[in-house]
């Protein structure tokens, strides 16, 4: 029995399908190598992620490491500079902030309160009722305060527990009646509850902490930044500030807030701000009490890092 032969409209019929059969299979080859590509890129953005986070970390601690070292070979400047730590061949930018060189809200006086909220721009009523209520909160602590608890053991480095005083932690400003956020957002950088100190450290408070002095000369204020450098660098006399001793005394440094940001060549970037309570003269000891990613960054940091 003879097999019958291939009708050409058949054969035709069979080379389209097999057309269409291999443009599927190319589109089916197509997505799986696209996801392949794709889960690539997601696994990279992590990976370098991890690194930018892992060296900010790393750059936190190291700063602790120096801050601790009695004589660091590269000693760090506690006055909100942005400066830079090598790890390996990278590098980490690095701000460290006493703060003994921020007001005080339970201890410093209410007048420096309110000349931090004048400098500010805050309105009278504003300015009034930030001011009494700073009052109420400390004057109900008093009231109710017992015998202090500490971080650490020893005189030398003996903290109050925050949470027997007026205020635990800056944030708990915005809930007073008449702040707004917009001011609060304004002074909150000045402002701190782990100095334990009525005064501020002048070699290390910013320009707008040391305007907000009552009386305080404003040349001699500029005059002092800008001595801050030559004078850490050559142990000349420090420049003071004159008539204000009631608002200054320099303090060694026993909190700080350390922010360190990091980037990987593929361009991510992350920073880490921590405030550590430090106890030098008890073997090293600190304590870390605030960690977090800090979001939106200054821009030097970033310019700092290329």
């Amino acid at each position: 029995m003879e097999i019958a032969a291939i009708r050409p409209a058949e054969r035709g019929f069979a080379i389209v399908l097999v057309i269409w059969v291999l443009a599927l299979l190319a589109l089916l080859a197509a997505g799986v190598a696209a996801d392949y590509r794709s889960d690539a890129v997601v696994a990279r953005n992590r990976l370098d992620a991890a690194q930018a986070r892992a060296l900010a970390d790393a750059g936190v601690n190291l700063a602790i490491l120096e801050i601790l070292d009695p004589n660091p070979p590269t000693p760090l400047r506690p006055d909100g500079s942005t400066q830079t730590l090598q790890y390996g061949d990278q590098t980490i930018a690095v701000v460290i902030e006493d703060e003994g060189g921020k007001i005080d809200l339970n201890l410093a006086p209410i007048e420096l309160i309110g000349g931090l909220l004048d400098e500010f721009g805050a309105s009278a009523d504003e300015h009034a009722a930030v001011l009494a209520g700073i009052l109420d909160r400390r004057q109900a602590a008093a009231a109710n305060a017992s015998a202090p608890q500490r971080f650490f053991a020893g005189a030398a480095a003996q903290r109050t527990d925050l949470s027997k005083l007026a205020f635990a932690d800056v944030s708990e400003l915005r809930l007073l009646s008449g702040m707004t956020r917009g001011t609060y957002e304004r002074i909150k950088p000045y402002l701190t509850v782990y100095a334990q100190s009525q005064t501020i450290n002048p070699q290390t408070a910013a320009r707008a902490t040391l305007l907000a002095i009552p009386g305080v000369s404003p040349q001699e204020v500029e005059f002092l930044l800008a001595s801050r450098g030559q004078s850490l660098d050559n142990n000349a006399a420090k420049p003071t500030l004159s008539g204000v001793e009631r608002y200054v005394g320099q303090t060694p440094l026993r909190a700080a807030t350390i922010i360190a940001a990091a980037s990987t060549p593929q361009g991510a970037f992350f920073a880490r701000e921590a405030i550590v309570t430090l106890a030098p003269n008890l073997g090293g000891n600190f304590q870390i009490v605030q960690w977090r990613q800090l979001v939106g960054p200054s821009p030097s940091l970033a310019a700092t890092l290329g």
